[in-house]
């Protein structure tokens, strides 16, 4: 491994899988091998460099650059954003922190919506407001040209790194990044500089079936201004006596789920 890092040049690695270090001699002795292999691979590159794990074990704090890393989530995308958020707060300054890893998920149909623009835009704006990054994972040639949203959202994400690195945005309007829950549009004023744009959006969703008349009222507290909508159709079960129903299981076989045990259970005396 430190091969690899000095070949390539690397600036930082990540220690993946040092959580599973209890392959060793078990749990009680993680905290040896663990720190044991991130320092063994960190004296073997011979330069400084940066390292993070999903493993923070107290002997490995001195090699670890920063910490934070959360895989993840296939659905209800802010809500996770806002969770990494206050945990990376209750870890106070010890180390920089980051709000990564995040992957940019495909509609699963039932198992979750893709990510959507805003939900990207929701976490850059956080990015920016803590000052920690994030980094991508799942990121494949043929995942970038699948996804037509890739070259709109690339960009999206580099306009907000380089404001992030650049230092210009001022403190008073990254207490309002910070906010949870309110959202921001970055766009450009008349001369060109950045300029964060409020966004309110409501949700709702209808499940009356052939009902027409479910009324939903939307106050809209910016002033006058063209909506925008998306609809999006959600995945549901068909009625229980449905003609289409296909039965699984009518319990008219005795026998059918017989008990299985791997050790003999013994009978009460």
């Amino acid at each position: 491994m430190a091969e690899i890092i000095r070949t390539c040049e690397f600036e930082m690695f990540y220690l993946d899988g040092l959580d599973g270090a209890d392959i060793f001699e078990g749990p009680d002795w993680s905290w040896y091998h663990g720190p044991k292999f991130a320092t063994g691979v960190i004296e073997r590159v011979g330069r400084p460099i940066g390292m993070e794990a999903s493993g923070w074990y107290h002997h490995n704090w001195h090699v670890t650059s920063r910490i934070g890393a959360w895989d993840g989530t296939d659905r209800d995308h802010q809500r996770f954003i806002d969770l990494h958020v206050n945990n990376n707060l209750e870890l106070d300054e010890l180390l920089p922190k980051q709000l990564g890893w995040w992957k940019l998920v495909h509609d699963q149909e039932r198992q979750g919506p893709a990510s959507r623009p805003e939900d990207l835009e929701y976490l850059c704006a956080k990015s920016l407001g803590y000052d920690e990054p994030f980094s991508l994972n799942s990121v494949t040639p043929a995942g970038v040209k699948a996804s037509p949203s890739w070259s709109q959202l690339i960009e999206l994400m580099g306009s907000y790194e380089h404001l992030r690195r650049s230092g210009t945005v001022t403190e008073s309007v990254k207490a309002k990044l910070r906010v949870l829950r309110d959202e921001y549009s970055l766009t450009k004023d008349s001369r060109g500089n950045a300029e964060f744009l409020p966004i309110a959006r409501s949700e709702h969703t209808w499940t009356q079936g052939e009902y027409t008349g479910a009324p939903w009222t939307v106050n809209n507290h910016f002033g006058p201004q063209r909506p925008s909508v998306r609809i999006r159709a959600l995945t549901s079960v068909d009625a229980y006596d449905s003609h289409e129903a296909i039965t699984l299981v009518d319990f008219s076989k005795k026998g059918e789920f017989a008990i299985h045990s791997t050790r003999a259970i013994a009978k009460p005396s």
